[in-house]
């Protein structure tokens, strides 16, 4: 689609209405070629299915031995928006249950970042060094 900025596009997981799945996205300038962005949000999509940041365990949901953790954060319509769903591997998690997989770390560091879920391939928005 075209948007102020340039190209979009998205892929989202068809899933049954009120629930929630993979989404990837990237953005390129007015002047990106649809296949090239096509190719590269191909090849987003293969690497999100491909990697695994919670597993199933004895105990239920745990966090991989990657200690890698990485999903999206959606409005939990449960909670009223008090605190988020996070959609991980495609699947959602409560804050509740996210909480009950990091304390297997406690005593941990926790390192946290939010980043922009769509990816932007130049263009205008980015800057001289290639970011955002």
């Amino acid at each position: 689609m075209v948007v102020p900025t340039g190209h979009a596009l998205y892929a989202r997981e068809r899933v049954p209405e009120g629930q929630e799945g993979y989404e990837f996205s990237v953005l390129g300038d007015f002047d990106a070629n649809a296949w090239d962005l096509f190719r590269l949000l191909y090849d987003r999509i293969q690497h999100g299915l491909a990697v695994r940041h919670v597993e199933r365990g004895e105990l239920g949901w745990r966090i991989t031995d990657a200690r890698h953790l990485v999903g999206r954060i959606t409005w939990d319509p449960d909670r009223a928006g008090e605190v988020p769903l996070l959609v991980i591997d495609g699947r959602p998690f409560t804050w509740d249950q996210v909480g009950r997989m990091l304390m297997s770390f406690e005593g941990f560091t926790l390192r946290a970042f939010v980043d922009d879920s769509i990816e932007v391939i130049g263009g205008p928005l980015l800057d001289e060094e290639g970011k955002v």
